[in-house]
């Protein structure tokens, strides 16, 4: 399955009963950052790009792209881009418009290093709820494509057997809790010996969502998504076939007050 292709098509349902002008896409920002939330986590090293339409939409960068001014006051859902990160960061600005549902909705507060514990709670209890009948069994298997340092601790210390795959070759080869960070070659046949797969947005925009979600629907891995970019897609994505995905609009929980975490279910 194309699942940017896919999520585009339900744009053509989605947008009757809304005008034209809330497709405008009014602004667009793009942001480098730095962030170690504590100890137990790598310094992320990011750029991304936020668009706005009525809502806004966001996604990390997996390489170069440029904001072009001469897309401000353009149609969204007509532009075009050869960039993933930008097509995505416009496509979830457009799904911003549209009316969500999710099954649970939470607000974290505090500082950044508070929230993290916070954030990190909230998507370690939606991988785990699909492993109880497992964990009678035998230990389960939980592959984390994007590594994040506290969430693997975290399954580590419910007893779940890890494996982490990440495209950062500063972190590939490393040891979180015991567990070694696989490159990306890994993915695949990591994804297929999980019981649940926890995959960053950042699949979205790199393209390699498509090969998980097939790999992951043969092997009968439960597709558990967390989603800063693309947060506003994860309705869609759960139409699609994804199980479960933890939605995180921005501004995201590494900026210090309130942030909104949105879990939606198939």
């Amino acid at each position: 399955m194309r699942v940017e292709e896919e999520l585009r098509n339900m744009v053509h349902d989605l947008e009757r009963g809304h005008g034209d002008e809330e497709f405008i896409l009014r602004g667009l920002w793009k942001t480098q950052l730095l962030f170690k939330p504590n100890e137990h986590e790598r310094i992320f090293e990011y750029t991304y790009l936020l668009a706005q339409t009525v809502g806004q939409g966001c996604s990390y960068c997996c390489g170069r792209a440029c904001i072009d001014r001469e897309w401000i006051g353009q149609d969204a859902r007509k532009l075009q881009s050869d960039h993933g990160c930008m097509r995505i960061a416009v496509l979830d600005a457009i799904f911003s418009i549209f009316d969500r549902h999710p099954a649970k909705t939470f607000f974290i507060e505090g500082t950044s290093i508070s929230k993290t514990r916070q954030r990190t709670d909230i998507v370690v209890e939606q991988v785990t709820s699909y492993l109880g009948s497992i964990s009678a069994r035998r230990k389960p298997r939980v592959v984390n494509v994007g590594a994040v340092g506290n969430i693997i601790l975290s399954l580590l210390d419910r007893g779940v057997e890890m494996y982490a795959t990440d495209l950062d070759e500063n972190l590939i080869g490393r040891e979180i809790g015991g567990v070694r960070v696989e490159g990306g070659d890994q993915t695949l046949p990591r994804v297929a010996d999980s019981d649940v797969a926890l995959v960053t947005g950042m699949t979205l925009p790199n393209g390699s969502i498509n090969d998980i979600y097939e790999t992951a629907k043969a092997s009968g891995t439960r597709l558990v998504m967390f989603n800063e970019t693309g947060a506003n897609l994860g309705e869609a994505l759960c139409r699609l076939g994804i199980d479960c995905v933890v939605s995180e609009p921005f501004p995201f929980y590494i900026f210090q007050g309130q942030s909104r975490i949105d879990v939606y279910r198939r």
